[in-house]
């Protein structure tokens, strides 16, 4: 059953090794997808002809993704496991495929650990950043704050010339809380 899909679909499906080789080396798309979903691995497994082990190999050899899955959300060992009775050359691509789990397994082990310290150290960050936003605005509260008290001082020496002479300050600071209100009578 041919589908639409690129030469190394089709080549992978008919088992030319030659062929499956040559497209690799050029870089052709080991991802792509047919009308199926299915990348050229898939491809190879689930028409598991006699003699495609080695295509699978190839494929495997170059990066294909072996959990890969196809548009019924099959990997190729899942494939392989179903159409073991179906293709003569199917039982021998899901023992290899098979054997390689563990080596995957481990190197998913990993990159899931992995990610998870990306996730923890990214966690970090964000909380850093936003306690670092919390400080800044805080920082921002006081300096805004010291502003306001520098205003009133200067005000206060406007209004109150002899701030700090002790025979008038005691008179001064009667009127110290009620600056606004002086200022206004002032402006009148």
């Amino acid at each position: 059953m041919m589908l639409q899909g690129t030469p190394l679909h089709l080549a992978a499906e008919m088992g030319h090794l030659p062929v499956v080789q040559y497209l690799c080396e050029q870089g052709a798309n080991k991802e792509a997808k047919n009308d199926l979903g299915r990348t050229p691995l898939l491809c190879a497994v689930q028409y598991g002809k006699k003699g495609l082990l080695p295509v699978v190999q190839c494929l495997c050899e170059q990066g294909a993704n072996e959990d890969a899955r196809d548009s019924a959300g099959l990997t190729p060992l899942e494939l392989a496991t179903i159409h073991q009775a179906e293709a003569e050359g199917t039982r021998e691509i899901m023992i290899y495929l098979a054997e390689r789990l563990p080596g995957r397994l481990e190197k998913a082990q990993k990159q899931k650990e992995a990610a998870k310290e990306r996730s923890a150290a990214e966690a970090q960050v964000r909380k850093d950043y936003y306690e670092y936003k919390r400080e800044l605005e805080r920082l921002k509260a006081e300096e805004a704050n010291i502003i306001a008290e520098a205003e009133r001082s200067k005000m206060a020496q406007q209004f109150f010339p002899n701030r700090g002479n002790p025979l008038l300050g005691a008179q001064e600071e009667v009127f110290y809380p009620q600056i606004g209100r002086v200022k206004v009578d002032v402006d009148l």
